[in-house]
């Protein structure tokens, strides 16, 4: 929410555009989890449902694309860095 140019790119696709509306950054991940904004329940349980639906899912999972604040940094680094 803080980069202004991506906010602005919210405010013009969505003129009533709120805080709330955002669920986060694809591309600043901390967790691996599907957001209870989208779904709720186990993988398992969407996996099911989808289908009994007659859907499938395709899953685009990039993992450099992790928060900088994400626990596993520290160990990469330690990992990367050990002398």
């Amino acid at each position: 929410m803080a980069n202004e140019g991506l906010r602005a790119d919210f405010e013009q696709a969505l003129p009533d555009f709120k805080d709330a509306d955002n669920v986060g950054s694809p591309y600043c991940i901390r967790r691996y989890r599907v957001d209870e904004h989208l779904a709720t329940g186990s993988p398992a349980l969407a996996r099911a449902k989808m289908a009994a639906r007659g859907l499938r899912l395709i899953l685009d999972f990039v993992p450099n694309h992790v928060a900088p604040d994400h626990p596993w940094l520290p160990s990469i680094h330690a990992i990367l860095f050990a002398r």
